[in-house]
C-alpha cells in the first residue's frame, strides 16, 4: 500500500503539477540526508519514510511522462504527405472502416487512427498500407459535461492524431506478423467459431463478450438490461470470470488429487489464468484479478502468509507502473474500489444466525452491498444512474452465470469439431433467455435512479468517505473516528448543494465538429441549437450525441433554427458569415456583432468584410478545409496588422 498510493499520486499530479517534480526531488534528497545525519530517532524515521514516499511520487511522474504519446512537429500536420501504416486494430463502422496502427511520418513513428471511407473486409492485423493524406490532431469536445473522445483516445490508446483516406489514397504493400497480430487473428477465429455455432444470435454475442473480451458485438438492448439491473460488471472480464476459470480448472484437476496435485496449483492454474487474461486483451480489471490470484496461490503453495489487501495494493502498483494511464480507466477504478469494499466491509455486513441456509444466502448480499457502496460514487459520476435493485439481481442471476458460461463453452467446443447437440444448444439459449428476462423484470420492478450528476470534487469526497468508513469498521479502532467519514459526507453534500445553487440555468457555447459549427444557447429548460449548415436534421443529431450536457441542465425542449444571426443568453450577438449573407449589408449598413463565425459557405477573402462586418472577434472553425483555413488565417493576420 505504501508503494501504490504515492505512485498513483505522482501519476495524478503529472497533469497539474509536472513542473514541481524537480522541487519534490530536491526535498526527497534533503530528507534522505537529514535522516542520515540527524540523531533524533523519531525524526530520522519520519524523514526517511517521507523521503521514501516522495521518491515513489517521482516514479509516478516519470512513468507518466514516459507513457505520453509521441507528437509531430507542426510542419508535419495538415499537409498532404505519404506514410506507411502498420495495422494493429481494425474496427468496422457505419460505411467506414477504422484502422489503428503505427505510422511512419517524417521518419517518426507514432500511433494514428485512420478512417477509411467505405467498409473493407480484406485487410488483416499486421498488414502494411501506404497512405497519402493529411494527418491532423483529434480535437476535443467543446461542450462541458460530455464525453471527450479525444481525451479517451489519448489516455487509453495513446492516439492524438487521425486522418481520412479513400480507397484511392491507400495501397496494401506488405504484411508483418508478430505476437499481437497472431493473437488478434486467433481471437477473430474464435469469434467466428462462436458465431457459426448453433447458439442464438444474442447468446453467441454474449459468449463472444465472455470468451474474447470484445463487447462490440453486444446489442444495446442487452447492455441496457444488464446495466439497469446492476449487472453491468459481468460484461467486463474481471475477478468473477477469473473465479469461474479457477473453479472449472479445479474440477478438471480433482481426479488428480491422489497425486498430490494440490501442492502444484500455482504451476497449473496460474498459467491458464494469464493465458485467458492476455487473450481477452489484458483489461485493467482482468490483470488486477490475475495478479491477486497469482499472489494467493503462490503464497498457498509456498506456505507463506497471504494478505488480500497487500495483494490488491501490489496489483494496483504493477498495473500503474507499466500502464500509468490506467489510473484514468473506469474499469481499473471500479475494480480497485469494489475489491477494496469487499475486503474491508463484507465480513462486517455478514449476519450469523442458527440457520445455515440464511447465512449462505446473506453472504453474496453482503459482498454485493460492500462492492456497490464503494463504487457508487464512480457509477453516479460516469453513468449518471444508480441501480437500486443490485442486491436482488446479483443474488438471483449471478449463480446462474457459471452454468451459462460452462454450457456456452461446451457448445462452442463441440461446434469447433463439427458436432452439434441440440439439447445443449436449447438449454444454453433457454438459460440465456431466462437471465435476460430476469434482468429486464428486475429492472422494471426496481428501476434505477437516473439523471444523477455530481462533480469530480464531490466524487473524491465520497470515495474518501467510504474508504475511511471501511478502514474504521475493518480495523475496529476508536469509534470516535467516525467523525471523519461523517464530516466528509457532510462536506460532499454541501458541495453538491452549493454547485446546484450556483449553477446558471442559462448560457451560450460555440461548438465545432468536422461537418458544421454550432451555437448552443439555453435558458429555463429550453435550448436553441443553430448550425452553420442551416440544417435542422444535423442539429437534432448533435443534441442526441451530447445528451449529457442537456440532461444535466434539465433541458427537455429543443429548437433547431436556421437563422444566421443569433442573440445568445450571455448577452452577445453571434453571426454565421456566408457569402450570400453579406449581400444584405454594406459599409453604409454594416453588420454589427460581438462574434463573427466564418462558415464554409464564405468564399471570399476576409478583406471583403472590412467595414461590412464589425465584430469584436472573428472565429475560424474546424469545419473549414485545411487550405481554406490557412488562407483565411493568413488573411486575418494581415487584416489585424493593418
Amino acid at each position: 500500500m505504501r508503494f501504490a498510493l504515492p505512485l498513483g499520486l505522482g501519476i495524478a499530479l503529472y497533469d497539474y503539477a509536472a513542473s514541481f517534480s524537480l522541487i519534490i526531488g530536491i526535498i526527497a534528497i534533503l530528507l534522505f540526508a537529514v535522516s542520515r545525519f540527524k540523531k533524533n530517532r523519531n525524526f530520522t524515521d519520519f524523514s526517511f519514510k517521507f523521503a521514501f514516499f516522495l521518491v515513489f511520487v517521482l516514479i509516478g511522474f516519470a512513468t507518466m511522462s514516459i507513457d505520453q504519446p509521441k507528437t509531430l512537429p507542426d510542419k508535419s500536420l495538415n499537409t498532404v504527405r505519404s506514410f506507411t501504416l502498420d495495422i494493429e486494430e481494425i474496427n468496422q463502422r457505419n460505411n467506414s472502416t477504422e484502422l489503428i496502427g503505427n505510422a511512419t511520418i517524417d521518419q517518426q513513428q507514432i500511433k494514428v487512427m485512420v478512417s477509411h471511407k467505405g467498409s473493407i473486409y480484406t485487410l488483416r492485423e499486421g498488414d502494411r498500407l501506404m497512405c497519402k493524406s493529411r494527418v491532423e490532431k483529434i480535437p476535443g469536445n467543446d461542450l462541458p459535461d460530455t464525453f471527450d473522445y479525444s481525451e479517451y483516445l489519448r489516455r487509453q490508446k495513446g492516439i492524438i492524431y487521425r486522418c481520412y483516406v479513400t480507397p484511392q489514397q491507400c495501397m496494401l504493400v506488405d504484411h508483418n506478423d508478430n505476437f499481437k497480430t497472431l493473437l488478434s487473428r486467433f481471437r477473430h477465429t474464435v469469434t467466428q467459431a462462436i458465431i457459426r455455432s448453433s447458439l442464438s444470435e444474442d447468446a453467441s454475442y454474449l459468449a463472444i463478450t465472455f470468451f474474447t473480451g470484445n463487447r462490440s458485438y453486444l446489442s444495446d438492448i442487452d447492455r441496457e438490461r444488464f446495466s439497469m439491473s446492476g449487472l453491468a460488471h459481468i460484461l467486463a472480464v474481471s475477478g468473477l470470470h477469473i473465479g469461474i476459470i479457477i473453479a472449472i480448472v479445479s474440477v478438471i484437476l480433482r481426479p488428480f488429487r491422489r497425486y498430490n496435485f494440490r501442492g502444484k496449483r500455482f504451476a497449473t492454474i496460474i498459467p491458464i489464468i494469464w493465458m485467458y487474461v492476455i487473450f481477452t486483451g489484458m483489461s485493467a480489471s482482468a490483470v488486477r484479478a490475475a495478479i491477486m490470484a497469482t499472489f494467493y496461490f503462490g503464497a498457498k503453495d509456498m506456505h507463506l502468509k497471504h494478505s488480500s489487501i497487500n495483494s490488491l495494493a501490489a496489483a494496483a502498483f504493477f498495473i500503474l507502473l507499466f500502464s500509468p494511464n490506467s489510473l484514468y480507466d473506469v474499469g481499473f477504478q471500479l475494480s480497485i474500489l469494489s475489491v477494496t469494499g469487499i475486503l474491508l466491509l463484507s465480513r462486517r455486513l455478514q449476519i450469523h444466525t442458527k440457520y445455515s441456509w440464511l447465512n449462505k444466502l446473506w453472504t453474496p448480499i453482503s459482498i454485493t452491498c460492500a462492492a456497490q457502496l464503494f463504487t457508487a460514487p464512480l457509477i453516479i459520476y460516469y453513468f449518471h444512474s444508480f441501480p437500486t435493485g443490485f442486491f436482488i439481481s446479483n443474488v438471483i442471476v449471478l449463480p446462474l452465470l457459471p452454468i451459462l458460461i460452462c454450457l456456452m463453452l461446451v457448445v462452442v467446443l463441440l461446434a469447433a469439431f463439427s458436432v452439434q447437440s441440440w439439447i445443449l444448444t436449447d438449454a444454453t439459449d433457454g438459460l440465456y433467455n431466462l437471465i435476460a428476462d430476469l434482468c429486464q423484470y428486475l429492472s422494471n420492478i426496481i428501476p434505477p435512479i437516473d439523471d444523477l450528476y455530481i462533480d469530480s470534487f464531490t466524487v473524491l469526497l465520497l470515495i474518501l468517505t467510504v474508504l475511511s468508513f471501511g478502514l474504521i469498521i475493518s480495523a475496529r479502532i476508536n469509534k470516535k473516528l467516525f467523525i471523519i467519514p461523517a464530516n466528509l459526507l457532510l462536506l460532499a453534500v454541501a458541495t453538491c448543494i452549493y454547485n446546484k445553487a450556483t449553477e446558471k440555468d442559462y448560457g451560450t457555447f460555440i461548438c465545432y465538429d468536422y461537418n458544421a459549427t454550432y451555437i448552443v444557447t439555453y435558458c429555463h429548460n429550453h435550448a436553441y441549437i443553430y448550425n452553420s449548415r442551416t440544417d435542422s436534421i444535423i442539429g437534432s443529431e448533435f443534441a442526441l450525441h451530447n445528451s449529457d450536457f442537456f440532461k444535466r441542465r434539465n433541458i427537455n425542449e429543443y429548437s433547431y433554427s436556421t437563422n444566421n444571426i443569433i442573440w445568445g443568453y450571455d448577452g452577445k450577438k453571434y453571426a454565421f458569415i456566408g457569402s450570400r449573407m453579406l449581400r444584405r449589408y454594406s459599409k453604409d449598413n454594416p453588420l454589427t456583432v460581438d462574434v463573427a463565425i466564418i462558415s464554409s459557405r464564405f468564399y471570399k477573402d476576409l478583406k471583403s468584410i472590412d467595414g461590412i462586418v464589425i465584430a469584436d472577434s472573428i472565429v475560424l472553425p474546424r469545419e473549414l478545409p485545411v487550405e481554406r483555413y490557412d488562407e483565411l488565417k493568413n488573411s486575418l493576420q494581415l487584416l489585424k496588422s493593418e
